[in-house]
C-alpha cells in the first residue's frame, strides 16, 4: 500500500498572535453587519470565511444562485480535511494522472506509469489541490458542485445539450430511434430526475470528440482483432490482449452493443478496458428487459438510456450527486466511500464543469437558479486565522486562544457564537452572533 499521509496543524495563527492585541483594538472600528450582507448569511449558514469571501462576489452577479455547505465532517467526525485527504492518497491508483505532456506537473514520477497506456499516479499537492473546493469558487468551475439530482425542461436541456455535444461525432448523429443524441439525453434526464446537461458532458468526456469501439458498435470486431494479433499496443496506447482464453466467435459476440458511458470499463490494457465494458453492455438494464426484449443496450439509444440509468442508481442515488462527488466519494452517508468513484482522473470534475459552465453560458442560462452542494471539511488549512480574539475571554491574546480557534474556527462546532469574540465589534450593545461576522469580514 503506497502511504502518503497529510498532516494539518495550526501554526500559521500561532505565528501571528504577536500582532493581535493591535489588530482586537482595531476591530472597534468595524461597521455593521446588515440582515442583507450577504458575507454574513454565507457565514451563518455554515461557510468557513474563505469560502464566504469567494461566494459573496458570485452571489453578486448571479443572485439567483443558491449555495448549501455539506459539512463532511459533521456528518462524521472523522472525516477532517487531513483525513479524506490521506484515503484519496492512500492507493496510487486512486488519483491518475493523464499520460499527456501537458499534465506532467502533476504526476508522481517516483512510481512511473503505472495504469492505463501510461497513467500515472496523481502527487499528494495535485490531489490536496483539486480535493480543496475553495480552489473552485468562480463561475466556471463551480460547476463541479452543481446538484444534478434534478432536470429542467426537455427543450432548455436539448438546447444546452447540443452545445455540449458540438464538435463532436454526437453533434449530428441521428440514433436508431430517430431522435438526435441530444434530444434524447434531454428527455433521459426528465424522465430519470437527472440533469442532461450533466449527461451530455459526461459522454462527451468518456467518448471524446471522435468516439470509442465501446459507443462504435463494432467493439467486438477490435477485440476479436486484438485477440488473433496477440496486440500489446496500438496508437491508442497499451492494449495487453491475452494469448488465451477467448475465441473470436465469443469476442465477435459483442458486436451491435454499446456502452457510452464506459459503464464498468476498467482494467489493465484496452483489450480487458473493452471487454469489461461490453460485458456491462450485455448484462444492461435487467428492468427494462421485457419492454426492450432484452436487457442488453443493443441499440445506440439503449446504450444511452442504460448507461444513464445506471449513473442515477448507483451514484446519484448514493449521495454523489455533484462532479466533485463522482470524483471524490467523501460523503460519509454514501455506501462506497473513496473506492466507489466514478472517475480515476484527478481532474475529471474540473475538465467537465468547465464543459457544462461553458454550454449553460451559450445557452444564456447560466443566471437561472442553480442549486450548488459544496464539501466544508473541519481543518482546512487557512480558516484557523480567520480571527484573531480573546476567545477564552482571561484577557490575553495567546496561545490557549489559537488552540481554540482551531477548533471553533476550523472545527465542526458552531462557529458564529459569542465564545469567539470578546469585543462589541458593530457597538450594539451585544457581544453576539454579528459581532462575529463583523470580525470576520475586518479579517479576512
Amino acid at each position: 500500500m503506497h502511504s502518503k499521509v497529510k498532516s494539518f496543524i495550526c501554526a500559521a495563527v500561532k505565528r501571528t498572535f504577536a500582532a493581535a492585541i493591535i489588530f482586537s483594538v482595531t476591530l472597534a472600528s468595524a461597521v455593521s453587519v446588515r440582515a442583507s450582507d450577504e458575507f454574513g448569511a454565507l457565514i451563518e449558514a455554515g461557510f468557513p470565511p474563505s469560502y464566504a469571501s469567494k461566494l459573496e462576489k458570485l452571489a453578486s452577479i448571479y443572485p439567483q444562485w443558491q449555495f448549501i455547505p455539506l459539512d463532511i465532517s459533521s456528518l462524521n467526525s472523522k472525516y477532517t480535511f487531513s483525513y479524506v485527504l490521506w484515503k484519496e492518497t492512500e492507493d496510487p491508483e486512486t488519483n491518475l494522472v493523464p499520460p499527456s505532456a501537458t499534465y506532467s506537473k502533476f504526476r508522481d514520477n517516483s512510481l512511473g506509469a503505472i495504469y492505463d497506456g501510461g497513467w500515472y499516479s496523481a502527487d499528494d499537492w495535485a490531489v490536496e489541490y483539486f480535493l480543496d473546493p475553495r480552489n473552485f469558487l468562480d463561475g466556471e468551475r463551480i460547476f463541479m458542485f452543481e446538484d444534478i439530482g434534478g432536470a429542467m425542461s426537455v427543450a432548455e436541456a436539448e438546447s444546452i445539450c447540443a452545445s455540449i455535444l458540438r464538435g463532436t461525432f454526437m453533434e449530428n448523429t441521428t440514433l436508431s430511434n430517430g431522435k438526435t443524441v441530444a434530444r434524447y439525453l434531454a428527455e433521459i434526464g426528465a424522465e430519470l430526475g437527472i440533469s442532461a446537461p450533466f449527461l451530455a458532458a459526461r459522454v462527451r468526456l468518456e467518448q471524446g470528440v471522435g468516439g470509442s469501439p465501446l459507443s462504435s458498435g463494432g467493439c467486438g470486431t477490435v477485440l476479436a482483432d486484438y485477440y488473433a494479433n496477440k496486440v500489446q499496443r496500438d496508437e491508442r496506447g497499451l492494449v495487453a490482449a491475452p494469448s488465451s482464453g477467448h475465441s473470436e466467435w465469443e469476442l465477435k459476440s459483442y458486436n451491435g452493443l454499446y456502452n457510452f458511458f464506459n459503464i464498468g470499463a476498467s482494467g489493465t490494457g484496452l483489450f480487458n478496458i473493452y471487454l469489461n465494458g461490453m460485458k456491462e453492455a450485455k448484462k444492461g438494464t435487467p428492468a427494462k428487459a421485457s419492454e426492450w426484449g432484452s436487457a442488453e443496450w443493443n441499440t445506440d439509444w439503449k446504450g444511452l438510456y442504460g448507461g444513464a440509468e445506471r449513473l442515477k442508481t448507483k451514484y446519484v442515488d448514493d449521495f454523489q450527486n455533484t462532479l466533485y462527488l463522482q470524483k471524490f466519494n467523501v460523503d460519509p452517508r454514501s455506501s462506497r466511500n473513496f473506492w466507489g468513484q466514478y472517475m480515476q482522473n484527478v481532474m475529471g470534475a474540473y475538465t467537465e464543469s468547465a464543459s457544462v459552465a461553458r454550454a449553460y453560458g451559450e445557452a444564456n442560462a447560466k443566471y437561472s437558479a442553480f442549486r450548488f452542494l459544496i464539501p466544508v471539511y473541519s481543518g482546512m488549512p487557512g480558516d484557523e486565522t480567520a480571527v484573531l480574539a480573546d476567545v477564552d475571554r482571561n484577557g490575553y491574546v495567546d496561545k490557549s486562544d489559537a488552540d481554540l480557534l482551531c477548533g471553533h474556527v476550523a472545527g465542526t462546532g458552531v462557529l458564529w457564537d459569542k465564545r469567539t469574540a470578546s469585543l462589541d465589534v458593530n457597538r450594539d450593545g451585544r457581544v453576539d452572533n454579528a459581532d462575529v461576522i463583523a470580525t470576520l469580514r475586518k479579517a479576512r
